[in-house]
């Protein structure tokens, strides 16, 4: 792809990303369900910096994370350091991440999901008097299943790329 494609493409899935995170189960769905809900703007923040890290910058990512805080009325920054640091473990680690198998990829990226909502946890906990959430992995698996599924589709279609 060229860089303006790609760059394209990064602003594409992160507006989805904030799409689907804005959007909200109908009234009919049970209340489990609502437990589930992946960190789709995360996911997309972590598929792009370990896929083509020079097309993210940390401001841009503390921009999202802004536009996350406003959108659920979270303590300003919050969102923005969560995904900063996110973002900075997946570009500093990237070439060891991109050898491992996808289940070694998804457990490290279940790692960062688990961090990212326990820090939010808290942080709402002690600035908001938001009791802690029994369902703290709930968000962490399915994120977590996601990325799995997404890396394992991505592989094949490179493979198919590369194959004569």
């Amino acid at each position: 792809m060229r860089p303006w494609s790609d760059g394209v493409a990064v602003a594409l899935t992160l507006l989805a990303s904030l799409v689907l995170h804005t959007a909200h189960l109908p009234a009919s769905a049970p209340e489990w369900m609502g437990w589930l809900r992946p960190h789709w703007v995360l996911l997309a923040i972590l598929f792009w910096a370990l896929a083509a890290p020079r097309l993210l910058s940390l401001p841009l990512v503390w921009l999202f994370g802004f536009t996350v805080d406003v959108l659920n009325s979270d303590p300003l920054g919050l969102n923005g350091a969560i995904f900063a640091l996110a973002t900075f473990v997946i570009t500093r680690f990237r070439h060891q991440l991109r050898t491992y198998s996808p289940l070694l990829q998804a457990a490290a990226a279940a790692v960062l999901f688990f961090a990212a909502e326990l820090v939010g946890q808290l942080v709402r906990n002690v600035t908001m008097d938001q009791p802690y959430s029994p369902t703290l992995w709930a968000p962490t698996l399915t994120s977590t299943l996601i990325w799995l599924f997404s890396n394992l589709l991505i592989r094949r279609k490179q493979n198919q790329h590369l194959a004569p």
